[in-house]
């Protein structure tokens, strides 16, 4: 039997070993560090135990690869149980201690609910404890925390006093989780931090890395003056493109805005000011005086979409001169020879960058966490000043639950937090908050400044007439983008189009039903032809909407709901640089006279209040475009208060964390199940490297493989196994840059649809093409998908 001073947390080296006793007592400092009283005992408790189970004389055989693997997490959960219950503790330290018990048995994997059986329960190996150097464990917990050391270093024992704890946990569930039925006594329960605490302190020790301190005043006040810089340049060139009454617009309300923001009486602010008047810019501004001030934190900008991620963080990165991360799921670091393979990924994963900038998605992750890794990033909102943008995209069924989060966010992080959007659905529904918001609002846009106008066209139009009258607008005005509301929508008029359009014309299909690296392609060779004066048609679902720096000159939208057109809208003139352009709201009737717009958009509420303000006569100017969606928001959230997410943080609080885990912000995702399809091209039968960019190429080239072999090696059975950590996460990246996620309904129509496979295969190569993806099998099979995001 290995010794406990023996033991080691992980491989290492005859130069460098990594002793289990130190891991543990790092995790268990660490972990505590920002707690008090007796939850900073448990805390640190939490930590010493949390990896007990790597004692056992299996895990030292396993880890020196001298025999199987073994689970070792429900050892410790059941000794931290244990030893706590001796306690007199309060009713809401035994919650505490309840909470902290589950993320031990979970501390590598699911974040699971408290039920009446004990976290340990379904795992529990009889004789773990028997292959234990027990006495030496016990002389470690009595120096590092003599409070909880009263434990029998007899194995039969222990086992014994172990098997009573079920009935004790069950007594302590009835009484520490009941009577919490109002949001204001669970609100601070559904905050994660404790978990992110032990997680993080965990994987950072593992890792050897510390955390990033974020940026202070001296870093900040470097930063500033290159912005400052930075505005001006940008000023100027806008002004030489012919937009000066846009750039001379934005200077005006940035000043005024800006002395408002410096105040900082609360700890939310709202900025409202309009779309294009350099939001973007007045808030890194804002941020980097914050931290002039305060304390050091990391500034983290959150985008709607992973489309404008990479963009955004380019251009901060170029107007500071910071150091910027950027952060989404097919992102992946410089990968460099390091003592601790898993440290780029972890810096990452977990924020570790004075800028961090990254997508809804991910911050969703980081407040309802579904896997205890993505719980680290909890710890990176520690003071930091949080840049929302655009939030009137989330879905209204998250809406509030989101805002509701935000204070506890606030209150035990010190996260100051700056929500931006020339308008935003109302607030007060959210529970809580009106005191904790200051909303600054700059002029609205004068008419003279107006970049769009917005019409309703009266006549329907099908498939033919949307092709006709497209390209009747790329004639008159240079630049189209046709959005609609489903692929097959927009299979369907690319197609009518391919077949008699002009050949100068540069016609272009994007939506969600692409690989990552097709859409991507498309989006450069899109921004090419506009750079180059071509005439350029773009047919597009809403993944064109948002954020994409893209300028057109007219756009056509399908009726939608009235934030989808108004984001649209945003597509049109961008820097006013030519004349005011059109936007055209118009209904879109399907060749058997059906409307594809309930497909996705499902709330009846909100399609009569956008139809009630969208009548055939009305003209909106921009200016006109905050009251106007004001009154939209009003209306719908007086019809529908969207506050049954309440109930689901209750139960949250109560150890029903699934009522909230995974919670996405665009909503629908919550309730259709969609499975990961690898699409084995690269780019056309001509061309099949084409799509692929140069980092794919490198991790290609990394693991020998062409796109056919990447999957191969997928399903090769221990393939992934025998790969260390780092490789192995490199791989999944390559492996997601060929995927799109489907509904399960329509991946049965694609795949063989093996149940044994987390991925499937794209079965028939010839349902997918260069010009539409899978565009022209939705036509067949899926009319009513709209958005794959």
């Amino acid at each position: 039997m290995w010794q406990f001073d023996q033991c080691i947390a992980r491989p290492g080296s005859e130069s460098n070993q990594f002793p289990l006793s130190q891991h543990l007592w790092t995790v268990g400092e660490q972990a505590s560090a920002h707690e008090k009283g007796i939850r900073r005992d448990l805390l640190k408790l939490a930590g010493l135990l949390h990896d007990m189970g790597k004692a056992r004389n299996s895990w030292q055989q396993y880890i020196r690869k001298l025999g199987p693997g073994v689970h070792h997490a429900f050892l410790g959960a059941a000794l931290f149980f244990y030893l706590v219950q001796q306690e007199a503790l309060s009713r809401e330290d035994m919650r505490y201690a309840l909470f902290l018990c589950r993320d031990i048995a979970c501390h590598h994997g699911v974040l699971d609910d408290l039920s009446n059986d004990p976290p340990w329960f379904g795992g529990w190996e009889e004789g773990a404890l028997r292959e234990m150097d027990l006495k030496g464990f016990h002389q470690f917990i009595h120096e590092a925390c003599p409070r909880f050391s009263h434990f029998s270093t007899d194995a039969a024992q222990l086992e014994q006093d172990l098997r009573k704890l079920p009935r004790i946990w069950r007594k302590w569930s009835l009484k520490a989780l009941s009577r919490m039925d109002e949001i204001s006594s669970a609100l601070p329960w559904t905050l994660r931090g404790p978990t992110s605490a032990l997680i993080a302190a965990d994987r950072f020790d593992a890792a050897n890395i510390q955390p990033d301190p974020g940026i202070n005043a001296d870093l900040a006040k470097g930063a500033l003056a290159h912005l400052e810089q930075y505005i001006e340049a940008e000023k100027e060139r806008v002004s030489a493109l012919g937009g000066g009454k846009m750039a001379q617009f934005r200077q005006q309300v940035q000043h005024d805005v800006e002395h408002l923001l410096h105040k900082e009486s609360t700890p939310i602010t709202i900025l409202q000011m309009p779309t294009g008047s350099g939001k973007t810019l007045v808030a890194i501004r804002a941020a980097l005086k914050h931290f002039v001030a305060h304390e050091p934190g990391k500034l983290i900008y959150v985008a709607p979409y992973l489309s404008i991620v990479t963009q955004t963080a380019g251009n901060i990165r170029h107007a500071t001169h910071l150091e910027v991360l950027e952060q989404h799921h097919l992102s992946l670091p410089d990968l460099k020879e390091t003592e601790s393979p898993e440290g780029p990924l972890l810096l990452m994963e977990s924020w570790q960058s004075p800028v961090v900038v990254t997508t809804f998605n991910q911050l969703f992750g980081a407040i309802f966490p579904r896997k205890a890794q993505e719980s680290m990033r909890l710890r990176a909102l520690h003071h930091a000043y949080v840049i929302i943008d655009e939030p009137q995209i989330m879905d209204s069924s998250v809406w509030n639950m989101f805002l509701t989060m935000l204070r506890p966010l606030t209150e035990e992080m010190q996260t100051q937090i700056l929500i931006m959007s020339a308008t935003i659905p109302p607030y007060r529904y959210a529970f809580g908050l009106e005191s904790m918001i200051t909303v600054v609002s700059s002029e609205p846009l004068p008419s003279s400044a107006g970049r769009f106008v917005i019409s309703v066209d009266p006549d329907p139009k099908n498939v033919d007439d949307t092709a006709q009258w497209a390209q009747e607008h790329v004639a008159k005005s240079g630049s189209c983008a046709v959005i609609l509301n489903t692929i097959a929508d927009v299979a369907q008029v690319t197609e009518r189009i391919q077949n008699q359009k002009d050949p100068t014309l540069k016609l272009f299909a994007l939506h969600g039903a692409m690989q990552p690296l097709h859409k991507a392609y498309q989006l450069s060779q899109i921004k090419n032809a506009m750079k180059n004066h071509q005439p350029t048609l773009v047919i597009a679902t809403q993944t064109l909407e948002a954020g994409i720096d893209i300028s057109f000159q007219s756009i056509l939208r399908a009726r939608a709901i009235l934030p989808s057109i108004i984001q649209a809208a945003g597509r049109a003139n961008r820097h006013g640089e030519n004349s005011r352009a059109h936007v055209k709201v118009f209904d879109y009737i399907r060749e058997d006279g059906s409307s594809s717009r309930h497909f996705v958009y499902r709330d009846a509420i909100m399609r009569e209040e956008t139809d009630a303000l969208l009548t055939g006569d009305k003209m909106i100017e921009e200016p006109d475009i905050p009251s106007l969606l004001n009154r939209y928001f009003d209306q719908v959230f007086e019809r529908n208060h969207y506050t049954v997410g309440r109930q689901r943080l209750i139960d949250a609080a109560c150890g029903q964390w699934s009522a909230v885990a995974g919670l996405e912000p665009f909503g629908q995702d919550t309730f259709i199940l969609r499975i990961p399809v690898f699409i084995p091209l690269g780019g056309p039968k001509d061309q099949p490297y084409l799509w692929i960019d140069d980092a794919t190429q490198t991790l290609m080239q990394r693991f020998d493989v062409s796109v056919e072999e990447i999957y191969e090696r997928f399903i090769e059975p221990g393939f992934l196994r025998r790969l260390d950590f780092l490789r192995r996460k490199q791989f999944l990246n390559l492996l997601g840059r060929f995927m799109i996620n489907i509904p399960l309904k329509q991946e049965l129509g694609l795949t063989e649809g093996n149940p044994s496979l987390g991925v499937q295969r794209l079965v028939d190569i010839e349902s997918y093409s260069a010009d539409l993806g899978l565009g022209h099998w939705y036509i067949r099979h899926a009319q009513d998908e709209g958005v794959i995001l």
